[in-house]
């Protein structure tokens, strides 16, 4: 038993738009990798990041970045699965003789599935940067100031006085504040929370210039195998991608 048609032509319309939209999105990524990764070494890097008083407070540039570096990870994740998910229903029944357009799809499902596992593992590290950063920052020991409020209501009820029944409320508040004081941060604790932000500012470079690499080796591999990935045994029909 087979899927419904109407299945298998969706999925290689979709699949067709993202392949009609490769350079559109390439140049996108690389755009924002220009953007958000401006110096060509660690040490300007550093540089950059001691100049700004951003020490103790977020790194607004490698925040862009993170995000930046996020948006190209998703989107080469999901227009890869847009793509396997075509070439996975486009997978015919397995014969006697002349599988090898099926073998081209299953190399091509294998590739797809490595990159997307890389990619995916580097989306979950993201998160772990802010994680970090914050317990570098805390241990600076910088002063905090705490603040605790008390509200407290108490009813009292009396019968049979000269006015006769009396029901009394009354309510009382206490807010108490508390600052600790830090001493001024140690050299080498400062240090750390820079080295944080580079580090960081490789990591993020690193895979997004992973996302854009990856990306155009699947589609370029894809579209020297349209052929054999959209007519698997040679039975004609629309090339996948064939405005290429």
């Amino acid at each position: 038993m087979t899927l419904s048609s109407s299945f298998l032509k969706r999925a290689k319309a979709q699949a067709d738009e993202v392949v009609d939209k490769v350079e559109t999105t390439l140049s996108a990524m690389e755009a924002a990798y220009k953007e958000s990764f401006p110096y060509e070494t660690l040490s300007e890097a550093k540089k950059a990041y001691e100049s700004k008083d951003e020490t103790l407070e977020k790194n607004e540039a490698i925040v862009a970045a993170l995000d930046a570096t996020r948006d190209a990870l998703s989107t080469g994740i999901m227009h890869l699965r847009t793509i396997e998910t075509y070439i996975s229903l486009n997978v015919p029944q397995m014969e006697d003789g002349n599988n090898f357009g099926v073998t081209v799809q299953l190399n091509a499902l294998k590739e797809i599935g490595d990159i997307k596992e890389k990619w995916s593992k580097s989306l979950e590290e993201l998160p772990k940067y802010f994680s970090t950063r914050a317990d570098a920052v805390d241990k600076l020991g910088l002063p905090k100031q705490s603040k605790s409020e008390t509200k407290t209501t108490s009813e009292s009820e009396s019968t049979g006085g000269k006015e006769g029944d009396e029901s009394k409320t009354s309510n009382s508040k206490t807010t108490e504040e508390k600052t600790s004081n830090g001493g001024a941060p140690e050299y080498h604790r400062i240090q750390h929370i820079i080295a944080i932000d580079v580090q960081q500012y490789f990591t993020l470079k690193t895979a997004m210039r992973s996302v854009m690499e990856g990306y155009l080796v699947a589609m370029d591999n894809l579209l020297k195998n349209r052929m054999k990935i959209d007519a698997p045994k040679g039975n004609g029909g629309g090339n996948f991608g064939a405005m290429y």
